[in-house]
């Protein structure tokens, strides 16, 4: 417009375009006729306005700000600042900044989605706002955000859909991520998180980051700060076992009748009975020198009755019953302080 040529911005008046006459306004402003047909006003604070022969109406500001009308209904208005706003012929907006952002006001909603605005920037983003409040944003990489009236939608590429409730939901639910694996994990206002694998398994893990998962049968593992974990087996049809791993690889199983097994990092175990009998199964077969049996026989497994009595089982399933007066020897031993 400003910087157009003569023969495309009819409100250029042409060097050799002749001026047939000239005269004052009521208002004080001054109007110049030429014989190409176009008319010049100029008011008193410096606004210009053409008017070529064709109906076009130019203005120019003394702020340097342009304005264009033209019969069919458009409508351009070029800013100081280089912002151009084009009312189109369907009653559109369009507003083009200076950075080449695009804005389009539709007097329409247009397409199937309703748009009734659409904002497009020079690195690619498209954000568009609909009649029904919706308003989307798609980005360079294939991210869409869809802000709703009480959520914001998230999908990335990798097809992972994330939605924020805005304000959170009743029961302090904020934000649902699904994965597309089918893991969908809830995160709530309180700081506690759900996790819900495609198998039925959940996975909550709790504000002060203790984790409990549930597997689909009933089954539980709980994950503490210190390290331990503990398994309750109390779902339909399970026994009630309870299972408690500790970090230095000691596992303690304790089931429904009472029965404690401990299984120690290096692979023993011993099983303790309500009456008292305590069973010692060995990884590695060991000697009982102490009670009275040579080095060279190694045994697999001790047993010690509720009675007082001992007995020992070997690597070759022979089971002997430790003498009382071994027993006794032994424990002296082990009781007697070390001699300096």
């Amino acid at each position: 417009m400003a910087d157009a040529k003569p023969e495309d911005d009819p409100s250029v008046i042409a060097e050799d375009d002749e001026e047939i006459s000239h005269g004052p306004c009521k208002d004080g402003s001054k109007v110049y006729r030429y014989k190409s047909g176009k008319k010049k006003y100029v008011m008193r604070d410096g606004t210009t306005l053409v008017i070529s022969a064709d109906g076009i109406k130019t203005q120019r500001n003394p702020d340097k700000k342009v304005i264009q009308l033209f019969p069919d209904g458009r409508k351009t208005t070029k800013n100081p600042d280089g912002t151009l706003v084009e009312k189109l012929e369907n009653g559109d907006v369009v507003t083009v900044r200076p950075d080449k952002t695009k804005i389009t006001v539709y007097k329409v909603p247009d397409g199937v989605n309703k748009v009734t605005k659409k904002t497009e920037h020079p690195d690619g983003t498209v954000i568009e706002s609909h009649k029904d409040g919706l308003k989307t944003a798609i980005f360079p990489d294939g991210t869409i955000v869809e802000t709703h009236s009480d959520s914001k939608v998230t999908k990335m590429v990798d097809k992972t859909e994330i939605i924020d409730y805005l304000p959170e939901k009743e029961d302090g639910l904020k934000k649902v991520t699904k994965f597309p694996d089918g893991v969908t994990v809830q995160t709530y206002k309180d700081g506690h998180d759900l996790q819900t694998d495609t198998d039925g398994t959940t996975i909550l893990t709790k504000p002060d980051g203790v984790r409990v998962q549930t597997f689909k049968d009933g089954a539980t593992l709980t994950t503490n700060l210190d390290g331990t974990k503990v398994q309750l087996f109390e779902g339909p049809g399970q026994d009630g076992m309870k299972i408690t791993i500790y970090t230095d690889g000691r596992k303690v199983q304790l089931n429904t009748d009472q029965v404690v097994v401990e299984t120690m990092p290096n692979g023993d175990k011993i099983t303790k009975h309500p009456d008292g009998d305590v069973i010692e199964h060995y990884k590695e077969p060991r000697s009982f020198e102490d009670y009275g049996f040579k080095a060279e026989r190694k045994f697999v497994m001790k047993e010690c009755k509720p009675s007082g009595i001992i007995v020992v089982t070997d690597v070759e399933g022979e089971m002997e019953v430790v003498p009382v007066e071994d027993q006794k020897s032994a424990d002296k031993e082990v009781a007697a302080p070390a001699e300096e």
